[in-house]
């Protein structure tokens, strides 16, 4: 009888990376079937294979909505995002037990006889060792992904890769209410006392034109950016654009970023340093 691993994305790009390169390295190391459920909805509004050409024929493109996997798969085992730790965790045993391993979360999800206990949790993904981190990163490098964007990633890669990367994150959480989106909104004049240290050039991604003008007319021609179609997340063209920006970050020397997904999956791909910005306090991010 074949055995799954069933990696049900949801989330935002980020998010969605941080999962699938989980799920990918687990399926080589115990040679099993990976089935990719991919969500096309208000958090990512392009289906897989308008990104990916890996993987394709096990994918499975579907609409908001939950997906009733028992009636598939009768006898599964289901790792929640909200899953602690430990029960994030995919032991081989469970293949014995079950036809397949639904994994529903962002975090990190590894083999149990890899896990080593944690002091702390870091930005509510499972702490990993540098070793699965790296593998992971490894996974995603690999990985192919359509013509279009393998095309565009190669043609600017050059022209970045001495850059310091640097995301600035604004767009659809700009005005949210949940404390836990807003505080990812951080200050400028906070990168500035980060890059105002160095005369590196910079290789800025953000959604919006008013921080776009402050770097330019602060650091002018060290200021490089990716002219992207779109940043509406239920259209094609934004969310393919995202995936080469977070492939061009990770051709960078080291990123300098507010607290997101986006940012840390970039730093895994790339093996570089990330070095992030917080704030303080909440208040107001008015550019």
């Amino acid at each position: 009888m074949n055995k799954y691993i069933v990696s049900d994305l949801t989330d935002g790009l980020g998010n969605r990376l941080c999962a699938l390169g989980s799920c990918i390295r687990i399926t080589e190391k115990i040679n099993t079937q990976l089935v990719i459920y991919w969500g096309v909805n208000k958090h990512c509004g392009c289906p897989y294979d308008q990104l990916f050409e890996d993987y394709v024929s096990w994918s499975i493109q579907r609409e908001d909505g939950e997906h009733h996997f028992q009636k598939l798969y009768p006898e599964s085992r289901v790792i929640k995002k909200e899953a602690g730790i430990l029960e994030a965790v995919v032991s081989k045993r469970d293949l014995e037990d079950y036809k397949a391993i639904v994994i529903q979360t962002f975090r990190w999800a590894y083999l149990e006889e890899e896990y080593d206990t944690p002091d702390d949790v870091e930005n509510n993904y499972n702490p990993c060792m540098e070793t699965v981190i790296k593998e992971i990163g490894v996974c995603l490098k690999n990985i192919k992904k359509i013509p279009y964007i393998t095309d565009e990633i190669q043609r600017w890669q050059q022209g970045v890769e001495g850059c310091v990367g640097v995301h600035v994150r604004r767009g659809d959480i700009i005005n949210n209410k949940n404390i836990r989106h807003t505080s990812r909104c951080i200050e400028t004049p906070l990168y500035f006392d980060e890059l105002d240290k160095t005369d590196e050039p910079i290789f800025l991604c953000t959604e919006s034109l008013d921080v776009v003008n402050l770097f330019e007319n602060r650091y002018g021609h060290r200021v490089y950016r990716y002219y992207t179609r779109s940043h509406d997340r239920l259209t094609v063209e934004a969310i393919q654009d995202a995936l080469i920006e977070i492939y061009l970050l990770a051709s960078t020397k080291r990123i300098v970023a507010g607290p997101s997904s986006f940012n840390r999956i970039a730093s895994v791909i790339g093996n570089i340093p990330l070095q992030t910005i917080m704030q303080d306090d909440h208040h107001q991010i008015l550019i």
